[in-house]
Formats: structure tokens, C-alpha cells, sequence
């Protein structure tokens, strides 16, 4: 009988554990149907919000024409306003739109790209759901 060189016999316990290993980890890892579910809503929001991006940018608001006085007197009534927003979210989306409509020159702060924002939303409202409309009165406190 024959035996097989020792660099051999290493090699062939190397995989042999690794299939064992790998045939133990399939078996085990089951089949989540909530994170394929996760998954699914993930690529679903992915292509929502850029199909969100690219209608913004192909169809843009005009908004309406008004006297240049009438307009300052309005931006001065909402420059107390700052709405909290996600670029790609659609409830932030209905809400914008009919302020590019009525040419409402309101603050936007994205609450996933600045922190700042961020940080002000959670002290605010304690948690991160969009679109949020802050109100501040003359002194710059919350209403």
C-alpha cells in the first residue's frame, strides 16, 4: 500500500474540511423571506427615486407670475418656513410641487444629506420621517 506524501494528505484534509464547512453553512442558512422582501422594497425604492430624479429634471415647475411686491411680501411671510425633506421621497415630492407651483420660496434642508438638518429634525421630532414643515416665529423659536 501506498502512502500518500504528507503535502498531499494536508491538501486533501484542507478541503476536505472545507466542503464539510461549506456544505454545513448551506444547510443551515435558510431562506429569510423578510430580507428578500427587504431586498426587493430596497431595488423598487432605487428605481422610484431615480425615476423621481428624472422626471423633476424633465418636467420642471413654472411656478406663478406675480407683482414683484406681492412676491417680496410673500417670500417675507414664508421665510419662517424650512420644510425637511428626502430628495427622492414621493410624499416630499407632493409637497414641493404645489409650493413651485404658488412660487413659495420656502427652505428645503435634506434630512439624509446634511446633518445639521438631521440633527435638528431628531431634537425636533424625534425621529427622521419626511416631509416636516418647521414653523419659527420672529425670535427663531419653534411654533
Amino acid at each position: 500500500m501506498s502512502k500518500k506524501p504528507a503535502v498531499a494528505r494536508l491538501n486533501h484534509y484542507n478541503q476536505t474540511k472545507a466542503g464539510i464547512w461549506v456544505a454545513h453553512r448551506e444547510k443551515s442558512r435558510k431562506v429569510n423571506p423578510r430580507n428578500s422582501l427587504e431586498n426587493t422594497m430596497s431595488i423598487i425604492r432605487l428605481i422610484l427615486g431615480k425615476l423621481t430624479f428624472f422626471f423633476n429634471w424633465a418636467f420642471p415647475l413654472t411656478g406663478i407670475k406675480r407683482d414683484s411686491q406681492v412676491q417680496s411680501k410673500i417670500d417675507l411671510q414664508t421665510a419662517r418656513l424650512k420644510l425637511y425633506q428626502y430628495r427622492a421621497c414621493p410624499f416630499c415630492v407632493k409637497v414641493r410641487q404645489p409650493m413651485g407651483r404658488q412660487s413659495l420660496t420656502i427652505e428645503k434642508w435634506d434630512v439624509k444629506r446634511s446633518d445639521s438638518a438631521r440633527d435638528k429634525l431628531l431634537a425636533g421630532g424625534g425621529n427622521l420621517k419626511a416631509p416636516r414643515l418647521r414653523v419659527e416665529d420672529g425670535q427663531g423659536e419653534v411654533e
